[in-house]
């Protein structure tokens, strides 16, 4: 069976040892990969590529991603949510 850490697995921005954004940071956490090898491979592609599609990504990317701290809280809200909701069975629940 999975651990429970690899189903909650999510992609985000690092802020933490950022370069510019904290994309390349977050890609290294999620494929708990080293920082250095990710931004290698980024540029490496950044040149490969004729440099616009890999920018183009980047900056999407940089937009559309949360921060650590931010997909942290949303996940603790989620969980506190879930926790509180009602879940008492009443007389009314018994229809025959």
């Amino acid at each position: 069976m999975g651990d429970s850490m690899e189903a909650n697995k999510q992609l985000y921005r690092v802020e933490e040892g950022k370069i510019f954004s904290g994309v390349c940071a977050g890609f290294s956490e999620y494929l708990n990969m080293d920082a250095g090898l990710v931004r290698v491979i980024v540029v490496l592609a950044f040149i490969f590529s004729g440099f616009f599609p890999i920018v183009i990504a980047y900056i999407v990317l940089a937009i559309i991603l949360p921060s650590k701290q931010e997909a942290i809280r949303r996940a603790k809200e989620k969980n506190d949510a879930y926790n509180q909701d009602d879940y008492t069975i009443d007389e009314d629940d018994y229809r025959y």
